[in-house]
């Protein structure tokens, strides 16, 4: 079997706490599993490639994700990237003149 090959990754995301995350990943050569790490807690990728969750803590530093896809006979091949999870914002905008 052939080694997957993901396809897409960026090489860096900045999403906001407390709001849902959703990527999918996707790759040749058919993977059968998907893993993932390094992301913060709450979010998980599924045997189809679906990275989905809600980071809840916003942080100083970026988390370094690297996703990994395996096809049938254990041959598997990595991407890497970094996620900076920021403080949502809320409300409406700000009138400096107020």
């Amino acid at each position: 079997m052939a080694v997957p090959t993901i396809n897409e990754a960026p090489a860096y995301e900045v999403v906001s706490s407390g709001v849902a995350y959703g990527k999918t990943l996707t790759a040749t050569n058919t993977p059968t599993s998907w893993a993932l790490s390094g992301q913060p807690s709450g979010v998980t990728i599924n045997s189809s490639g679906v990275i989905s969750g809600t980071p809840s803590v916003a942080t100083a530093t970026a988390y370094t994700y690297s996703a990994t896809a395996t096809n049938g006979s254990g041959t598997s091949t990595a991407v890497t990237w970094l996620v900076l999870v920021v403080p949502s914002v809320t409300g409406g905008p700000v009138d400096a003149f107020a």
